[in-house]
């Protein structure tokens, strides 16, 4: 009514080798276990030892059973003679350092990474997992997901400002590496600040004005290296007949000269990724070069004769690029009836 077990472990299938070959002490029937290493108590090993240790590799066991008259069953061989089990104690190969575009214009980027190996249990399934944060200690605000592959696309926007983002890798027996060293990314998906409306001196007869503005700043790469558009027209919606210049500070005179009338301004600005700001308030400039002419109303000469009432008939004027400036007209003199003499009176505006 007692009975023993003979266990037998072997890195080969037909168990020609063994490593461990343990018998138990005689014990009322019943189910048993057996741990690589353990205290042979009062069984005998034949192979093996107290404290032995697998090494890393693939491994077969079988175990039959001895009656107190030395009666022995078959062997029962672990999973179908296949490999009963695997010792894996070494980690898998580190991951390289994730890599990505940056700076960045996309809120979503994708890492790549060079890939883990894993010699003994291989590696599991996610085989990576990934983290990331805008603290560099990883200490907060971190974010994990996993992978299968030595990639990571986000699916899920990451905010304006710096990233990093690591890796790690597990094997089936669940032995990871360290995260990896930082991967570092820049998301910049804003646009620069509007810049001031254009402004100069106006009306003039500058025909190669000056306009300057407020600055634009941008929140995340800067501006680029010639960062304003700047666009002139006469029509003020600028539907037609613009011209633009690109222009790397934040004042442009005209090269060119421009004709008599209201001239309309804009200017944008642009960062080192290519983001447009919107267009400024529009400001404007008149050119004027003409002078304006004054017209008499009545004769240039009059005679009057003493004590007579002089009536001024007045003038009119017109401007090329402010139409009729009559009301802008100052006389200066004066006629004395009372007094001989020739008086000159001068119209001027």
């Amino acid at each position: 009514n007692t009975v023993k077990y003979q266990i037998i472990i072997d890195d080969t299938s037909n168990f020609s080798s063994p490593i461990v070959d343990y018998t138990s002490a005689l014990d009322t029937q019943g189910s048993r276990s057996f741990t690589v290493g353990q205290s042979a108590g009062s069984g005998t090993y034949s192979t093996g030892t107290n404290g032995q240790v697998l090494a890393d590799g693939s491994y077969y066991w079988q175990v039959k059973a001895i009656d107190n008259s030395a009666a022995a069953s078959s062997y029962s061989v672990a999973n179908s003679g296949n490999v009963a089990f695997r010792v894996d104690s070494t980690l898998p190969s580190a991951p390289g350092t994730p890599t990505t575009a940056s700076p960045s214009s996309t809120a979503t980027p994708t890492w790549t990474w060079n890939a883990s190996s894993d010699s003994g249990s291989g590696l599991a399934s996610p085989e990576y997992t990934v983290r990331w944060s805008q603290n560099s200690n990883f200490d907060s605000g971190v974010t994990i997901s996993t992978t299968n592959n030595a990639s990571y696309v986000h699916t899920s926007e990451l905010a304006q400002g710096n990233w990093y983002f690591q890796v790690k890798a597990t094997d089936t027996v669940g032995l990871s590496t360290n995260f990896s060293t930082s991967g570092q990314v820049f998301i910049d998906t804003l646009p620069p600040t509007t810049p001031g409306k254009p402004t100069t001196t106006s009306p003039t007869n500058n025909i190669k004005p000056t306009f300057s503005w407020t600055p634009a700043i941008d929140p995340g790469v800067g501006l680029d290296n010639v960062p304003y558009n700047l666009q002139w027209s006469k029509s003020e919606n600028f539907s037609n007949s613009v011209f633009s210049s690109a222009v790397n500070t934040n004042t442009f005179t005209h090269s060119s000269s421009l004709t008599e009338g209201t001239w309309y301004c804009r200017v944008s600005a642009s960062d080192l990724l290519g983001h447009n700001s919107n267009y400024s308030l529009i400001g404007n400039v008149i050119i004027d070069t003409t002078a304006p002419i004054i017209s008499l109303i009545g004769n240039s000469s009059q005679s009057l004769l003493i004590g007579d009432n002089y009536f001024e008939m007045g003038a009119t004027a017109t401007d090329a690029v402010n139409g009729d400036i009559s009301s802008w007209i100052v006389v200066s003199g004066q006629v004395d009836t009372t007094k001989i003499g020739e008086y000159q009176l001068t119209y001027s505006g």
